[in-house]
């Protein structure tokens, strides 16, 4: 019964970390990559979640570092 518990758990924690549908729509080069040109989709992730970071830490404001379409 844990075994299922900890399943479930995790389901949860998966839907609750996915990323936003408009995260293909960031661009740009990160780290030395392009990131529409990455193909490993984990890796992928990773650069979007890199790439808002550093937009962040540069002191854009979220209203303009996300993207509607």
């Amino acid at each position: 019964m844990k075994f299922f518990n900890l399943q479930l758990l995790q389901y949860r924690n998966r839907k609750l970390t996915q990323l936003n549908k408009n995260a293909p729509l960031i661009k740009g080069v990160i780290c030395g990559y392009r990131i529409e040109e990455i193909e490993e989709p984990l890796t992928q992730q990773v650069r979007f979640l890199d790439k808002l970071v550093d937009e962040l830490a540069r002191g854009r404001k979220m209203e303009k570092i996300l993207r509607k379409e």
